[in-house]
């Protein structure tokens, strides 16, 4: 009787088969993980983009929204020249410029035009917004900072925590005493809140110059930020709108006013140009972004593997448009 054996384990074919079979399924895996993974940074990249872009909406929004907002004072004569933003001997003159703009500076900086030691992106706007905190101060507890004490026709500019320094001392109601708020707006080349000397871009930021302990200090409000461009609508006759300097001159808004329109700025327009952190090595940016009445910026031109969004917003410059209603 003849005894045949049963077969045990695998022939070399067999486990060739089976190995290619697993070596396909592992890269097939492998594939999918990366292809998630890449897609989840992308998605971070994008939400990340997103975000900044919204927050500084917000930040400017605002902002600009209560500019010229000083308590109870009800209005301002004109004046003739906005003063240096960053010089504090002159923060009583500013009051009368609650708007001041830098239209597409050049340079790297504002020597020259201004005492404020900052380093911004050629070719952007560098705006100052000029407000009174939205929160009355106690008398008996005043912080040492710049504050501003109103009444309805008069105001005075003071740092000092003595209630008896104050050109009002027996305040009443119709007497407030609020914070000063001076903010400058620039697209700075760094993400840093001080560049320094360097002219390294590795990442555009908004940033913002704030009157804090009786200094002006930089704070950054969005990374990504590579153009920010303003346009503002001016009141020509008094009623609180926008007015066209005659008839069809589609010149309501302008994007370099003059000292006499900083005074008659009613609403304002704003286009910020954001782009993702990170570039996306498959990206090639080939649109044009619309930037109001600056115009078009090319996305091929100022850096094409990153992503980007177009963040506007036209807002209305309350505090002072409402006082000019009829």
């Amino acid at each position: 009787m003849i005894n045949i054996s049963k077969q045990k384990g695998l022939t070399l074919v067999e486990l060739m088969i089976g190995s290619s079979l697993g070596l396909v399924l592992s890269l097939t895996i492998m594939t999918a993980v990366i292809n998630s993974n890449v897609m989840n940074r992308e998605g971070m990249k994008a939400a990340e983009l997103t975000e900044n872009g919204r927050f500084l909406n917000s930040i400017l929004k605002d902002d600009l929204a209560n500019a010229g907002y000083y308590g109870a004072l009800a209005s301002l004569p004109a004046r003739g020249t906005p003063p240096d933003p960053c010089d504090l001997s002159t923060l009583s003159e500013g009051v009368y410029f609650p708007i001041q703009l830098y239209n597409d500076t050049t340079t790297l900086d504002l020597a020259g035009k201004t005492s404020c030691n900052i380093r911004i992106v050629p070719n952007t706007d560098v705006i100052v917004i000029r407000r009174a905190s939205s929160v009355e101060l106690d008398p008996a507890s005043l912080p040492d900072e710049y504050n501003i004490q109103s009444t309805y026709n008069d105001f005075m500019i003071q740092k000092s925590t003595d209630i008896n320094l104050y050109p009002f001392a027996n305040k009443t109601e119709t007497e407030e005493i609020r914070r000063f708020f001076v903010h400058i707006y620039y697209v700075s080349p760094c993400r840093e809140t001080d560049c320094g000397s360097s002219t390294a871009t590795d990442s555009p930021t908004l940033k913002r110059l704030e009157l804090y302990e009786g200094q002006f200090t930089p704070v950054v409000i969005a990374e990504g930020v590579e153009q920010l461009q303003f346009e503002f609508g001016i009141d020509r006759s008094g009623n609180g709108i926008p007015n066209e300097t005659v008839a069809n001159a589609d010149d309501a808004y302008v994007v370099d006013p003059t000292d006499e329109e900083l005074q008659n700025i009613v609403s304002a327009k704003f286009y910020a140009l954001v782009r993702s952190n990170d570039v996306s090595r498959d990206h090639q940016d080939t649109d044009k972004y619309n930037m109001g009445l600056f115009g078009f910026v090319d996305g091929s031109v100022v850096g094409e593997n990153y992503k980007r969004r177009v963040f506007m917003n036209l807002t209305r410059v309350t505090n002072i448009a409402i006082k000019r209603e009829s």
